[in-house]
């Protein structure tokens, strides 16, 4: 994984945490309204896909041990060029 590509996605996952969404939702290049699992947009495409990922927001070792799971969500997504930079042109939560 490139260096800009993994900064990305750290810098996605901490605003996440954060719960900043209005800044989550600024590094998306596509609308996330609907279901959780959406056909790919013809706007992804094999010549502006930098990475599929996988992300995921893990509980402390304290938390997994009082809730009982290890992780709070799991995300795949493309990350795609556009002219802005760095954008999530596709995403699908996971199973959790």
């Amino acid at each position: 994984m490139d260096e800009d590509v993994r900064a990305f996605g750290t810098e996605l996952g901490r605003r996440a945490v954060a719960r900043d969404w209005p800044a989550v939702h600024a590094m998306l290049a596509i609308s996330f309204a609907g279901g959780k699992l959406r056909d790919i947009p013809a706007e992804v495409t094999d010549d502006n896909v930098r990475y599929w990922m996988k992300l995921r927001v893990q509980c402390s070792d304290e938390q997994m041990d009082e809730l009982g799971f290890d992780c709070f969500c799991e995300v795949w997504m493309a990350v795609v060029e556009t002219a802005e930079g760095l954008r999530v042109g596709y995403w699908s939560q996971g199973a959790y």
